[in-house]
C-alpha cells in the first residue's frame, strides 16, 4: 500500500507586484517514498518559481534546515542532502529568495556554517 503524502510549497515574492499573492502556497500530494530530488524536479518544471529580468535569481529551499540551492541560471538544483531522500518526513518546502547573489557563494556558506552574504548586496 502506498502511503501519501500532502507536502505545503510556497516561495518568496520577488518584486512589490509579486505580493498579492503572497505566500504563493501551492499543495503536493505524493508517494511518501518519492525523492526529494523527483518532487524539486516536479516543481521547477512547472515554472513555480518566477524568472528575473537579468535571468540569475537565486533560491535557497529550506525544509527541516536548508535542503538545496536553484539558481535561474543552472539546470537543475544542488542539493545539500541526499537528493533521494524520501519525503516521508518533510511537512514543507520553502523557496528563499536571495536576490542574484553567486549561487555558489551561498553553497560554500551553506555548507561551511559561514553567514550568508547580504542578499540585496550591500
Amino acid at each position: 500500500m502506498t502511503l501519501l503524502k500532502k507536502l505545503r510549497i510556497t516561495r518568496d515574492s520577488v518584486h512589490a507586484g509579486d505580493d498579492c499573492d503572497a505566500p504563493h502556497q501551492r499543495w503536493l500530494t505524493r508517494s511518501e517514498s518519492e525523492s526529494l530530488d523527483s518532487v524539486m524536479q516536479s516543481i521547477l518544471s512547472d515554472a513555480y518559481l518566477p524568472q528575473i529580468f537579468g535571468g540569475k535569481a537565486s533560491w535557497i529551499v529550506c525544509g527541516p534546515g536548508a535542503l538545496a540551492v536553484v539558481a535561474q541560471q543552472w539546470k537543475a538544483p544542488h542539493f545539500l542532502v541526499d537528493a533521494q531522500t524520501a519525503i516521508a518526513d518533510f511537512d514543507e518546502l520553502t523557496f528563499v529568495y536571495w536576490c542574484q547573489v553567486d549561487p555558489d557563494k551561498l553553497i560554500k556558506c551553506l555548507q561551511t556554517g559561514l553567514p550568508l552574504p547580504d542578499k540585496y548586496g550591500q
